[in-house]
């Protein structure tokens, strides 16, 4: 039903909404997924580390394309000016890709630390449904 199995279906039929939501969702998942395994991260260390050098090459090449805007207004060749824009272009390819990976890299830390809560409270119920059950064995043994 969510059209992710069947690639050349004969009749292709419109996804529901309520199903496309779940598909954006996984294909989110999925990107983490790929990138965390692109990256080799394997701990939050990991993650801090590659955030922090996507987040500063970011930064530089925002700062060299601003740069060459700034060229591209104060020149007069037509041709250099066109590199410019050439260049321009390519750098903004690149930091839109950057951009990616930098919300990818913030919904991985997001995820990561709800599912250590989510984890911790199913270890804690695990924990309390055996001391009742080891509670109701030693009443029922008692007797």
């Amino acid at each position: 039903m969510m059209g992710i199995l069947p690639k050349n279906a004969p009749n292709k039929k419109r996804v529901h909404f309520l199903l496309k939501e779940d598909l954006i969702y996984m294909d989110k998942i999925t990107q983490e997924v790929t990138l965390i395994s692109k990256k080799k991260i394997e701990n939050i260390a990991d993650l801090d580390a590659n955030e922090y050098f996507a987040k500063d090459q970011l930064e530089n090449l925002i700062k060299e394309r601003r740069c060459i805007y700034n060229k591209v207004k104060r020149c007069r060749n037509q041709v250099s000016k066109a590199q410019l824009q050439q260049d321009i272009s390519t750098l903004s390819k690149e930091i839109k890709e950057l951009r990616k990976e930098v919300t990818l890299y913030e919904g991985i830390r997001k995820r990561s630390l709800s599912m250590k809560d989510k984890m911790k409270m199913i270890a804690e119920d695990e924990r309390k449904e055996r001391v009742e059950n080891e509670h109701g064995r030693n009443i029922r043994s008692n007797r």
